[in-house]
């Protein structure tokens, strides 16, 4: 079925770090996906999907969970993402995007939520820019009023009892 595509503004220019949060198939990870696809092809000089991109020209960084990545491995989703967030953590600067999805998700909320605090801190010193879905709505309540975090939720709207995503974020 084709459906017309959803438009959503995106910035880093007032707050450096957006934090997505929202139900399940609400468009987060397609949200977040969008904006690295979007990067990446205006570094390769194609045409973007926007009304208009400006891009400072560091470098993109991700960290999308896709379960396939978890097979053959002893370790659990939480351990390869920490590990995988450190070694981002590492080389990420001023100018870098880090592009994260499921923040923190493969364990218990309040560890998550410390882990979670303690990673956009450092992004917070670094001066990195980053767009991180996540589950955890309690980080959203922590950086309320931060002046470095966009909190942006996904909108769901209810049509004949059912929740149906919008795609839209603010």
């Amino acid at each position: 079925e084709n459906k017309p595509a959803v438009g959503n503004d995106f910035s880093t220019k007032e707050r450096s770090i957006h934090l997505v949060a929202g139900s399940n198939f609400g468009g987060k990870s397609t949200y977040l996906k969008t904006i690295g696809q979007n990067l990446i092809l205006a570094r390769a000089k194609y045409i973007v999907c926007s009304e208009k991109l400006t891009y400072s020209g560091g470098q993109i960084y991700t960290n999308i969970n896709e379960r396939k990545a978890l097979a053959g491995t002893d370790n659990s989703k939480h351990i390869i993402q920490s590990k995988e967030l450190g070694k981002i953590l590492a080389y990420c600067g001023r100018k870098d995007l880090l592009l994260i999805d499921e923040f923190f998700t493969g364990t218990e909320e309040k560890d998550g939520y410390k882990l979670g605090e303690m990673f956009i801190d450092q992004i917070k010193e670094y001066k990195t820019q980053a767009v991180i879905t996540t589950h955890i709505h309690s980080l959203q309540t922590h950086y309320n009023n931060d002046k470095d975090v966009q909190n942006t939720r996904a909108i769901v709207e209810t049509i004949n009892r059912e929740i149906t995503p919008t795609f839209k974020f603010r």
